[in-house]
């Protein structure tokens, strides 16, 4: 993310600019640039920016086929709008077993993935990332979303199953 950086004088020096050559009985006037002073303008652009805050992880029953809550982070944007939410995952939307090289996968569990309240489907690869655009949101005024998870396809067999699930909000 993009942070704004600002070179400013000091504050004294600014206001010592500003005041050089001014009588006290018309210190409220604006000075005109030529004069006896200075008029400075300040202009400072700040980007859009997100943060994702407090993304609790739940465990989960990979035999059960109804939505689980995956986490709730909370989502606040410094201005009033709709955010994106891009999510990719390292097996691209599979838990597959621990250990199980890529190319070769034996039996996986599919997943998909609810935003919101909202079905977005099964995560792509980075290159392939599924997006989700979240409801209107007020500036600085994190938002609870849940992200739920709901396995697809038949009852895998015993074992550990695992994948990556990488989230970005983007203003």
């Amino acid at each position: 993310m993009k942070r704004a950086s600002f070179n400013l004088l000091p504050l004294a020096l600014v206001l010592a600019m500003l005041t050089v050559g001014t009588h006290p009985a018309s210190a409220q006037a604006v000075p005109q640039e030529g004069q006896t002073a200075l008029v400075i303008q300040i202009r400072a652009d700040a980007p859009r920016d997100c943060r994702v805050t407090s993304a609790q992880v739940s465990t989960l029953d990979p035999l059960s086929r109804g939505w689980q809550r995956l986490s709730l982070p909370d989502i606040a944007c410094n201005y009033s709008g709709r955010p994106a939410v891009r999510f990719w995952s390292q097996n691209s939307g599979t838990l597959v077993p621990e250990g199980a090289v890529a190319l070769a996968l034996p039996a996986g569990l599919a997943y998909e993935l609810r935003v919101g309240g909202t079905v977005v489907g099964r995560p792509g690869s980075a290159g392939d990332p599924l997006v989700s655009v979240l409801p209107q949101s007020s500036p600085l005024q994190p938002r609870s979303t849940e992200v739920a998870i709901r396995f697809l396809g038949p009852t895998p067999p015993p074992g550990t199953f695992a994948d990556t699930i990488f989230m970005e909000v983007t203003p």
